[in-house]
This record gives structure tokens, C-alpha cells and sequence, in this order.
């Protein structure tokens, strides 16, 4: 596996601005990527092997002490932003993805 890691000026604002940059470096390789041969078959310099969006909630009590937090990941973008959006209790058992992960304060 071949990777290359860019330091960008600032931080990428939300979930639209990159899916578009994203999509903007597949389309026109605006990185400079090289493309490569593996087993006799040409690989381009940028191509998408898998996808998913993960983030986390984190839960603060009035101290601003964090209580607890929960990780999210999604298959897509439009069930990363229904995810978000609903409380785990809401979603139907199979589409519950949510893990909760309690920390422990002295």
C-alpha cells in the first residue's frame, strides 16, 4: 500500500466541505498521486477502495467535565447525518450502531 499525507492550513469545516474535496481529488487527482502497476494491472494514482464516516459525541456535565461519549460510524454520509441527528433509542435495533463508552472519574 502506497500513502501520502498532506498537512492542510486549516481545518476542514464539516461533512459537506469533504465529501466535495474528496470527491474533487478523485475526479481530477488534484494531489499530483502517482499511478502504479500491482500484478500486470495499472492502478490509478487515486482511487476509492472503501468508504465510512465515523465521529464522536461527547457528553459534559455542568462543570464541563466529560461524562461519557459515544463513537458513531456509518456505511454513507446520509446514514451518518440520520445517525447524528436521532438518539440511539430511536433507531430500530438493527440499525443501532452506537457505542457507548463510559469513562470513570475520580
Amino acid at each position: 500500500m502506497k500513502i501520502s499525507v498532506r498537512k492542510f492550513a486549516s481545518p476542514i469545516p464539516d461533512l459537506t466541505t469533504f465529501i466535495t474535496f474528496a470527491q474533487t481529488v478523485l475526479d481530477t487527482n488534484s494531489l499530483g498521486c502517482t499511478d502504479y502497476t500491482q500484478s500486470s494491472a495499472n492502478v490509478e494514482g487515486v482511487n476509492r477502495s472503501s468508504q465510512a464516516y465515523s465521529g464522536k459525541i461527547i457528553y459534559e456535565n455542568a462543570e464541563a467535565k466529560t461524562v461519557g461519549q459515544i463513537s458513531i460510524k456509518a456505511p454513507t454520509a446520509a446514514a451518518f447525518n440520520t445517525d447524528v441527528t436521532k438518539p440511539f433509542w430511536e433507531l430500530p435495533l438493527l440499525e443501532q450502531r452506537w457505542v457507548v463508552l463510559p469513562l470513570m472519574t475520580a
